[in-house]
């Protein structure tokens, strides 16, 4: 069995250039994670318990409107 850190095996499905540094973002509903790879390589990583679902109060009415990335079109509830 072979196991590849989740950031890196979703850079490498991106088609990201692994010789060079890559920032990976994961914004989940209730968190978001930030990996710097280098050479491939974890080298920081920090995560917050802030997500999509903390975003549901603060859209700009306009964005919900038009269906933006921020409202009800972008797979919200």
């Amino acid at each position: 069995m072979l196991t590849v850190p989740s950031a890196r095996g979703i850079a490498l499905a991106a088609g990201a250039d692994l010789t060079r540094p890559v920032l990976v973002v994961d914004i989940g509903a209730h968190l978001t994670v930030v990996v710097l790879l280098g050479d491939g390589d974890v080298t920081d990583t920090r995560r917050t318990a802030l997500g999509t679902g903390d975003l549901d109060g603060t859209t700009p009415r306009a964005a919900r409107r038009s269906g933006g990335r921020g409202g009800r079109g972008a797979g919200g509830r």
